[in-house]
């Protein structure tokens, strides 16, 4: 703390002035009193301690959604830069390894086999086969599908991720889960 300091005598006192040039309580702040009782303090345990609820309710939902997706049967789309497709897709979940997953995805009377992988983060699955019917299919297979799981919405019902093909074609996908 630094200032200036004025002192005048007056008969047989001091008079003295002292006059703060930076104002050393100016960043302290307000006092806690003066927000709501919800306000949290950057940097406090209580931040650290609200961040993980957050996280432990998005990592809830996630694991909702994603238990939701795997268990039944799905409409969603693909869609490129001037086309979109409908399909409907359906999961099982490997009992050997949970990781692992496989599906079946239609479009139209197109029916393809899917497999990929699922972890905390992401879902990914390629067609690797055709089922049946292959005439005009525009996608054809090797198509990858990615979806990012962290940051899918909270209580959203669409999981939104994108689509490769092997010419390096791309787009977004789409899936409602209900």
């Amino acid at each position: 703390m630094y200032g200036l300091s004025v002192s005048k005598r007056y008969a047989d006192t001091w008079d003295t002035e002292f006059k703060i040039e930076v104002d050393p309580f100016k960043k302290l702040g307000d006092p806690r009193s003066k927000y709501s009782p919800n306000a949290i303090v950057k940097g406090s345990e209580e931040e650290k301690k609200y961040y993980q609820i957050v996280e432990n309710k998005l990592k809830d939902f996630r694991k909702k959604a994603v238990d939701k997706l795997l268990t039944q049967k799905h409409d969603g789309y693909v869609q490129g830069k001037f086309t979109r497709y409908p399909f409907v897709i359906t999961f099982t979940i490997d009992k050997k390894n949970f990781r692992n997953l496989e599906g079946i995805i239609s479009f139209r009377n197109i029916e393809k086999r899917v497999k990929g992988s699922i972890s905390d983060t992401e879902m990914s699955f390629k067609t690797t086969e055709y089922i049946n019917d292959r005439e005009n299919d525009h996608l054809g297979l090797g198509t990858q599908y990615t979806f990012d799981l962290e940051n899918q919405y909270p209580n959203s019902d669409l999981f939104i991720g994108t689509w490769e093909k092997i010419d390096k074609s791309y787009g977004i996908t789409v899936i409602q889960l209900d």
